[in-house]
């Protein structure tokens, strides 16, 4: 993010995720990324996708990347920097949280509060291997959703989940590269920000 002025900085947030606190807690106005992603599982739409389990993922809520973005951006005007700072908004480096523990907590509350909309019981086979995922995708998505928009057709109703398993299959190798590579990240910027604000602010 760089605003035209006379005052320039670069705030890089990982992936963003719904809000922590403001305005209300677990606010988001789309399904994404990993809230899509458990989305699809919560509903009983998505049952494999390809990533690696202990793999560390970066998700930073939206409400507080605003509120870095703020506080960024009246720090760089308050301490006229010369050169462009970089802010890495990321959580691995205080709370790193692995895909599997994203997954299980995901899990362990969406047991608690289950979806209305969903289509079928929660039934999840995450795998790293890019050929078993070819074969569960296959086998738990092709099939069963040509078997349901066949069905579907029969009785007049517009058939998807052919064409929802083929975006989804379509999403998984664009994402491929990114949820099976460990990143390191500094974000000692931000955290020297911090360190400038008040307990109020």
């Amino acid at each position: 993010m760089r605003p035209t002025g006379p005052y320039t900085l670069s705030i890089q947030p990982r992936t963003v995720v719904s809000t922590y606190r403001e305005p209300v807690r677990g606010w988001i106005d789309n399904v994404y990324g990993p809230v899509g992603l458990m989305v699809g599982i919560g509903t009983g739409v998505l049952h494999t996708y390809q990533y690696d389990q202990d793999a560390v993922t970066e998700m930073v809520p939206v409400d507080m990347v605003v509120n870095s973005v703020i506080a960024t951006a009246w720090y760089t005007a308050k301490s006229n920097q010369q050169q462009i700072p970089i802010y890495n908004y990321v959580s691995s480096v205080q709370k790193p949280v692995t895909w599997n523990e994203f997954l299980q907590h995901n899990i362990k509350h969406g047991h608690h509060w289950p979806t209305i909309r969903a289509v079928w019981y929660y039934s999840f086979w995450p795998t790293k291997s890019r050929i078993m995922f070819l074969f569960l995708n296959f086998l738990l998505h092709t099939i069963p959703g040509l078997i349901l928009d066949g069905v579907a057709s029969m009785f007049g109703k517009t058939p998807m989940l052919s064409s929802v398993y083929t975006k989804l299959g379509k999403v998984a190798s664009t994402l491929e590269y990114f949820v099976d590579r460990k990143w390191n990240w500094s974000n000692e910027n931000v955290q020297a920000l911090w360190d400038q604000l008040s307990p109020e602010e």
